[in-house]
């Protein structure tokens, strides 16, 4: 699916409920795996030929021994749950929904900051940026719910 890709950064919404054999296949650059799936399920080399030795796969709160545990999420070497600062409420209403879409895009666009602005919340890669990659991944992630 995307063979060869530059990904740095892929975010697994919640409504997945498989991934094909090598749909990641040879994405060299990827950094994280963002994964909002609770109902935790088996992979069979997704990530084939992909860099994810030094990938971080995020996983729900609670659950990264079930991850660990699970033939395919077990190749990742650093599996990391996420806190509720990390859940994309950008603007610390509670809920994630199109209005933190809208408060990161202004961030980003008069890089300015409220009292409310979650950065944390924003950076979902985790890359200590806050940019059209974090949004594009807080999309996917509503769209996905």
């Amino acid at each position: 699916m995307f063979e060869g890709c530059g990904l740095t950064s892929v975010t697994i919404p919640n409504s997945v409920t498989s991934i094909g054999y090598s749909a990641f296949f040879g994405c060299e650059q990827l950094k994280s795996v963002i994964s909002y799936i609770t109902d935790v399920f088996e992979t069979e080399g997704f990530y084939r030929n992909a860099n994810i030795s030094n990938a971080i796969l995020y996983v729900p709160k609670g659950l990264a021994n079930t991850y660990r545990a699970t033939s395919g999420w077990d190749e990742f070497s650093k599996i990391i749950e996420m806190t509720d600062a990390e859940s994309g409420d950008v603007n610390g209403d509670k809920v994630v929904d199109i209005s933190d879409v809208v408060s990161m895009v202004n961030h980003i666009l008069n890089n300015s900051s409220s009292e409310t602005f979650n950065a944390t919340g924003a950076d979902l890669n985790n890359d200590g940026n806050i940019d059209i990659s974090d949004v594009v991944s807080l999309v996917n992630m509503i769209l996905g719910q």
